[in-house]
């Protein structure tokens, strides 16, 4: 009887399990974050600025999928609860124009708010926004495509960046410079929100069944003085698709004969060459003096294995 009481309590348990972070579950499918929409893992309903917390409650973010950096009230890392009013993290709704450092809920339309900062002096400068996703699809995630707007209220003469980068263990993270933008510094004469599309695959990544990949952007005073224009994010959209890795080819086991050739000497030279996909060519390129130039080739021919042989000495 016990036995049957403790596989019930199991299957109850896998049954009410959630992700608390972006799942995505399929590839060749977009997964949009409008922050006007829950988005299980991401937010409950309309963002409100009102925190971060692993169990928001309507208008909040969920903190196992975002991490900050930058605030003078401090970071929030993932799984943090961070809902205390009047804070750098609970700002509220605002239609732009406000002056005090923190993350807004900005209405940039009728409807439509985005996830939005206001940097100041002491707060997110510079500053990161993380967002956390999970490869739930049973398959090698292998290219991301990563849409997304930026949201610009150009009413102060300081210019601000707003970069992109990624990462597979939130440490090392690889920037992409064509995502870069910075807020004009000149003021607009009548400001109003406008929007910035940005849009690009990330490829050459391996992202397993289960394992979580990082997007970040990040901001930092770039020129001007005085007062920051507000900016932000939204609707983010990431499309996920499986295939091999093109991964760069590995030489191993090179040898020359004879191992300390003079200059009168004929050589011979042998190397292992795999890689992830068929071998095309292999090429020996080699000079007369240490450190180069090698500015002389000869082909390469498979002998056994993996094992290729100079054409000729």
């Amino acid at each position: 009887m016990k036995k049957i009481t403790l596989l019930f309590a199991l299957l109850l348990g896998l049954s009410l399990y959630t992700f608390p972070q972006l799942s995505i579950t399929a590839t060749s499918t977009n997964y949009t974050i409008s922050f006007d929409a829950t988005v299980a893992g991401v937010n409950d309903g309309q963002y409100a600025g009102s925190g971060f917390t692993p169990t928001p409650a309507a208008g909040q973010l969920d903190s196992d999928a975002w991490a900050t950096t930058g605030m003078s009230d401090g970071a929030s890392a993932f799984g943090d609860t961070k809902t205390t009013s009047n804070t750098d993290f609970t700002r509220g709704v605002s239609a732009g124009g406000v002056t005090t450092g923190g993350f807004y809920a900005f209405t940039v339309a009728t409807g439509n708010r985005a996830f939005g900062i206001q940097p100041g002096g002491t707060d997110w400068t510079p500053g990161t926004i993380t967002l956390r996703i999970i490869n739930n699809t049973g398959s090698t995630i292998t290219a991301l495509d990563v849409d997304y707007n930026i949201v610009v209220l150009n009413n102060e003469d300081r210019s601000n960046s707003f970069n992109f980068s990624y990462s597979s263990d939130n440490s090392a993270y690889t920037a992409v410079a064509s995502l870069d933008y910075n807020t004009p510094e000149a003021k607009d004469g009548s400001p109003s929100w406008q929007t910035v599309p940005r849009s690009t695959t990330i490829t050459g990544i391996s992202i397993a069944d289960g394992n979580y990949f990082y997007i970040r952007w990040f901001g930092d005073d770039v020129s001007g003085a005085g007062n920051r224009d507000e900016y932000g994010v939204d609707d983010i959209v990431l499309n996920a698709s499986t295939g091999p890795v093109n991964l760069p080819p590995e030489i191993t086991n090179i040898s020359n004969t004879p191992a300390l050739p003079t200059s009168s000497q004929t050589v011979a030279v042998q190397a292992d060459v795999t890689d992830d996909v068929s071998v095309a060519s292999v090429n020996c390129k080699w000079g007369l003096a240490d450190g180069g130039p090698y500015s002389n080739t000869i082909g390469m021919t498979l002998s056994s294995g993996d094992t290729y042989v100079t054409n000729s000495n």
